[in-house]
């Protein structure tokens, strides 16, 4: 089951990114761009978005597991207790992006609104959702990194966790700040999928692997 969840997260979660970007053309779009586009391709927009909200439950099976992986000790338990619960942060906050992202398309960008898509108001509304929305995506994806990091470290020497789980925990948490520098440099937007799809990795691999009975790598 926890092979399939983490598979299933990371598999979901690319989709759910290459759909957004496909809609906005990968690129960094105004408000007036970012409600045109919606409006264009509204049922995937709103598909994507319930996707993102709903593929968080699968993260519950694979910290369970990882946690059991982990917790060897009283000072790896304290850790994998703090990494728990950033994994727990960046569900809600990326089900809070999902939630504000599909507000923007179901409501915002729904039938009725198109007569006014070049009214100010209807822009602000756009840009004020879509920045809740970024913002939520981006601290939850920074959550999960900082999780996968604390997870990683607190398992190490575990048999069940492959060697290559701390060195990728950390690459996945580097890139993640230097998507940050996008607020400055938008063409630092190209580290998000990177930073995204190493995270993704580890947490479909890891995952997999901390489900293996110990008894099993001994």
């Amino acid at each position: 089951m926890t092979a399939w969840a983490g598979a299933a997260y990371a598999v979901v979660s690319l989709i759910v990114l290459a759909v957004q970007g496909a809609i906005v053309h990968f690129e960094v779009v105004t408000p007036e761009e970012l409600l045109a586009d919606v409006v264009a391709q509204r049922p995937a927009w709103v598909a994507a978005q319930v996707a993102l909200a709903a593929v968080q439950a699968l993260l519950v099976p694979v910290v369970i597991a990882l946690l059991g992986a982990v917790a060897a000790s009283p000072k790896s338990r304290a850790a994998a207790a703090g990494g728990a619960a950033f994994f727990g942060l960046a569900g809600t906050l990326l089900v809070l992006s999902g939630v504000f992202h599909g507000v923007l398309g179901v409501h915002l960008a729904s039938p009725a609104t198109r007569g006014a898509a070049d009214g100010a108001a209807l822009l602000r509304d756009v840009a004020l959702v879509h920045a809740f929305g970024d913002t939520c995506y981006f601290a939850g994806t920074a959550a999960l990194g900082i999780g996968i990091v604390v997870l990683a470290r607190a398992g190490r020497g575990d048999p069940r966790l492959p060697r290559w789980s701390d060195p990728l925990a950390h690459a996945a948490a580097v890139v993640g700040v230097l998507q940050f520098a996008w607020f400055a440099v938008p063409a630092a937007a190209v580290f998000a999928p990177v930073a995204a799809l190493a995270q993704l990795v580890w947490i479909a691999g890891a995952g997999r692997a901390a489900a293996r009975p110990l008894e099993a790598v001994r």
